[in-house]
């Protein structure tokens, strides 16, 4: 049955959607897929989510609406260094043949234009940052966080003011269907920072879809030029990491806000741990610990801080 909404966006609210019970795990336990990076603050609270369109499809990917593009806005209140994304499926369905070579594009946008969203001047997304071709047969939206979790990984830059990350669909076959999770309806911190790009203009889920919901996209982000003794902590965290890049071992220093435990998990560009630590107690305060890399091939990783109160702090880190 299609859901009436009844807050003040229903009235223009241009698309329906369906509830499901479609969820995916939150769960900080390191075989079940896991929000694990820097920024989660928008998902912290949430239940992964799908709303089906009646169109077909999903109002959080491709919907049978025939949108361009489906983007989540962060927040930038100081400047720091972005380094990729980690982006969450919820589902695919690819009924197109592999040679039709059917694809979507992650996408990474400054929000540098303006545009009337009901009535209110916005920011919105214009310039074209980075993007990165991905066949739909390699997007994965299994459970088991070991089979791999879809990392974007960039050459890093400074952000200094709001960004977007998400997809775009013009490769995507017409058979095909891909949709990343959102957050409950009504659960995002701040309103309306999901946006869409539809009938030739970017305008937000809420206003389209009259969905207040936050998109499963999570970036890596290091905001070490911030200080390491900058006053506000990341997730209860602050992370601090070198050499980097790291030929022989990893300094981890560390700062907590509060008395936790912690676990530690090096993660491949695949999502796969190639080395991890129990968690355990620590108190407030600094701390150090040195991990040896004997036996791990040079490449591109990540590394996770997380504590068992669905806290995470994550890294990029290169070995040579």
């Amino acid at each position: 049955m299609l859901v009436s909404i009844s807050c003040p966006f229903i009235l223009i609210a241009q698309k329906e959607y369906i509830p499901t019970n479609h969820t995916g795990y939150m769960h900080h336990d390191m075989y079940l897929k896991a929000i694990t990076d820097t920024l989660t603050a928008h998902f912290d609270s949430a239940t992964a989510t799908l709303y089906v369109s009646p169109t077909g499809g999903f109002a959080s990917g491709n919907s049978g609406y025939h949108e361009l593009a489906k983007v989540q806005e962060f927040d930038v209140d100081s400047s720091y260094t972005i380094e990729g994304v980690l982006l969450w499926f919820g589902y695919k369905m690819q009924l197109s043949a592999p040679t039709d070579s059917s694809a979507i594009d992650f996408v990474l946008y400054n929000m540098d234009s303006t545009a009337s969203i009901n009535g209110i001047g916005r920011f919105v997304p214009r310039t074209l940052l980075q993007s990165k071709e991905v066949l739909i047969a390699d997007v994965d939206t299994s459970q088991d966080f070991t089979s791999g979790i879809n990392v974007w990984n960039f050459p890093s830059f400074i952000v200094y003011h709001n960004y977007a990350i998400g997809m775009r669909f013009e490769k995507l076959h017409m058979k095909d269907t891909i949709a990343l999770f959102s957050s409950t309806n009504g659960d995002p911190p701040v309103q309306s920072l999901s946006w869409e790009y539809w009938q030739g203009g970017w305008n937000t889920l809420l206003n389209n879809w009259g969905l207040d919901v936050d998109l499963a996209v999570f970036p890596l982000v290091d905001m070490t030029n911030l200080g390491f003794e900058q006053t506000s902590f990341v997730n209860g965290l602050k992370l601090h990491l070198y050499p980097n890049p790291a030929s022989t071992f990893i300094q981890v220093e560390m700062v907590l806000d509060n008395d936790t435990e912690l676990g530690m998990v090096l993660y491949d560009l695949q999502g796969r741990p190639v080395h991890q630590f129990t968690p355990r107690p620590f108190a407030s305060g600094l701390h150090q610990q040195t991990i040896s890399l004997e036996g791990i091939s040079a490449g591109t990783y990540y590394f996770l801080l997380y504590t068992n109160d669905h806290r995470g702090i994550a890294k990029t880190v290169v070995i040579r």
